[in-house]
Formats: C-alpha cells, sequence, structure tokens
C-alpha cells in the first residue's frame, strides 16, 4: 500500500489543479457577460488559455530545470499554488480593467499548468509502479471533484 501522506497530497494537488481551468474555462465569462463585456471580448480572454496548450514545452523546461538542480518540483509547486491562489483572489477586483484581467488569467493559466504537470511527474515519482494505474485514477477522480467542487463554489 503506498504511503497515506503521499496518497492525501496526491488527492489534494488534483482538487486544487480541477478546480482553476473551471474558472478559467466556463466562469469567468459568464461573470464578464454579467459585467457587461460583449462577445467579441470575451472571446479573446480564450487565449489566455495559451499556457494551458503549450504545457509540453514547459514540461520540458521544468524537467530540465530539476535535472540541472536549479529547483525542485516541491518548490516550483508551493510557489505556482501561492501564485494561482494571489491570481484567484485578485480576480473579482480585475474584472473591471481587461488589461489586468488578461494578465492575471494569463499568470492563472501559467500556475495551472504548472501544478498539472508537477502532479502528473509526482505519480510515477511518490508511487511504485505496480500501483501507477490506481494512482492515476485516483488523481483523475480529484481532479475531477476539484471541477465539480470549482463549479459549486463559483455559483455559490
Amino acid at each position: 500500500m503506498p504511503n497515506k501522506h503521499n496518497l492525501i497530497l496526491l488527492v489534494l494537488i488534483g482538487i486544487a489543479s480541477g478546480m482553476i481551468p473551471l474558472l478559467m474555462g466556463s466562469t469567468l465569462f459568464v461573470w464578464l457577460k454579467e459585467n457587461g463585456l460583449n462577445i467579441q471580448t470575451i472571446g479573446l480572454y480564450s487565449l489566455t488559455n495559451l499556457p494551458i496548450a503549450f504545457s509540453f514545452a514547459l514540461s520540458a523546461g521544468l524537467e530540465y530545470c530539476s535535472y540541472k538542480k536549479y529547483f525542485s518540483y516541491k518548490w516550483i509547486m508551493i510557489i505556482a499554488l501561492l501564485i494561482a491562489s494571489s491570481a484567484i483572489f485578485y480576480l473579482p477586483q480585475a474584472i473591471h480593467r481587461p488589461y489586468l484581467l488578461a494578465l492575471n488569467c494569463v499568470i492563472l493559466s501559467l500556475a495551472a499548468s504548472i501544478v498539472r504537470i508537477i502532479m502528473l511527474a509526482l505519480q510515477k515519482i511518490l508511487f511504485p509502479q505496480h500501483y501507477l494505474v490506481w494512482i492515476i485514477n485516483l488523481s483523475t477522480i480529484s481532479y475531477k471533484l476539484g471541477i465539480i467542487l470549482g463549479g459549486s463554489l463559483a455559483l455559490f
């Protein structure tokens, strides 16, 4: 049986990384529409999800820097989660300023990409190979639980 602390860590990271794309994907667009922005401007905000699309390059950069011992995954994960928390906290204040909102969304998208990449790396680092299918299912379920929790909190 894998270490219980590692399982709890994986579930918490999965929930946190599931909440962020929901805020960036659908909830933000509803908030922008309620604040009177037109559809074209709201469509441009979908470009802030580009860091998620280019996560393959970000993953290679993180792996290279980790291999060269510039930083550890643990510290970059903590920093990314703190940045994501700050960006989510600042999101309601930035809605009325389009440029700050776009910058905030890019930062949030970048932090979400980093958290997701490191979560996928932690699956292979922290757990033995024979538990890998079970661990991948657990992280997928926790990610989807984060989406449900994020949607519920956004509606609240």
